[in-house]
């Protein structure tokens, strides 16, 4: 370990090529210098690092060494990874947009809280851009990587999955694209309504039966929702999915998205099911479709007019099958006709 003199005269006197020799004859490994000589490196020289994640417990930080073309690794904990590697950069690109790509090696050190606090930097420090590129390509979601939108669709149901961003991080040099949902399709004109008791007086939500399917169940699962037409999209409480099955906790590179409802805020992941609607009679129609994943549903506004909901279904999945559907409010009943 250096001396408290010996880390003061580095820092004082630094440059990249002394820093590099004194690494490579290893007199330090203390992450707080690391860290604090990582900091004063020039922004184009970042990519002279790489995190190697040799296996699920031991990472290396690989150094490349100018002028011998000679590369130099140091085993690293995690916590020098949490300093070095998933160190989020704030740089603005020529386009405007704010924020470099993290690795999707060095995300898997990182709590969901240090994602979340990325997710709000970015949306904070690019409202703007985003709402731009929404606005001219139309887009349900888009990703970005290195400033630039690398893929969009207008299609919510085709956003990305874990198996299409792994490929995309193979793509481009292991980086991962930061996606962001168009928080239109997330606007919820809510109302009172009926069948579902509300907090309020001889209040009810009409409610709904839908089966969903997904790689990670042997059986179909049925869900009951409240039904609201001033919903686009199907939102579902995760932590129910991940404890029944339906789906699974998030991956390494899953950053995840906020949004507000009710003038609350809210987090969330999108995933890809087979979704259907259930009807008194006859078979099911299910469709490929993206749910959003309410992370902390108990404590979220979903709850706020229903304290019993589970989900909430938006019209999107009723025009997407063409359902016929009869509203009996004297029977406080949905009926599917077709």
């Amino acid at each position: 370990m250096m001396s408290k003199i010996e880390k003061e005269k580095l820092l004082k006197d630094f440059k990249e090529e002394n820093w590099l020799i004194l690494e490579k004859e290893r007199h330090f490994l203390d992450y707080e210098v690391l860290e604090a000589c990582f900091n004063r490196l020039p922004s184009d020289k970042h990519s002279v690092f790489e995190v190697v994640c040799r296996s699920s417990e031991e990472y290396l930080l690989s150094i490349y060494l100018a002028p011998n073309n000679e590369i130099v690794n140091f085993p690293l904990d995690t916590e020098i990874v949490r300093k070095i590697s998933c160190r989020f950069i704030p740089t603005q690109f020529k386009s405007g947009f704010v924020g470099e790509n993290l690795k999707l090696e060095g995300c898997k050190v990182l709590a969901e809280e240090e994602k979340m606090e990325i997710r709000s930097i970015l949306e904070r420090e690019n409202r703007d851009w985003l709402r731009q590129k929404f606005q001219e390509l139309d887009a349900a979601w888009i990703t970005v990587v290195d400033g630039e939108v690398k893929t969009h669709s207008s299609d919510i149901d085709q956003y990305p999955n874990e198996l299409d961003i792994l490929k995309f991080c193979g793509d481009n040099e292991g980086k991962l694209p930061f996606i962001f949902v168009n928080p239109r399709i997330l606007m919820i004109e809510e109302g009172s309504s009926c069948w579902s008791k509300t907090v309020y007086p001889d209040d009810y939500y009409p409610t709904i039966t839908i089966q969903m399917d997904s790689p990670c169940l042997t059986k179909s699962q049925n869900f009951i929702a409240d039904f609201d037409t001033g919903a686009i999209e199907i939102y579902i409480d995760m932590g129910r999915l991940i404890s029944e099955g339906v789906t699974t906790s998030p991956y390494s590179g899953d950053l995840p998205m906020k949004s507000e409802h009710l003038g609350r805020e809210f987090w969330y992941y999108i995933r890809n099911f087979s979704v259907g609607i259930v009807p008194d009679k006859g078979t099911i129609k299910k469709t490929n479709f993206s749910v959003v994943c309410v992370r902390n549903w108990g404590i979220s506004p979903f709850v706020e007019i229903n304290e019993s909901r589970g989900a909430l279904v938006g019209r999107r999945l009723f025009l997407k099958l063409n359902t016929i559907m009869l509203l009996n409010f004297g029977k406080r009943k949905i009926e599917i006709l077709g």
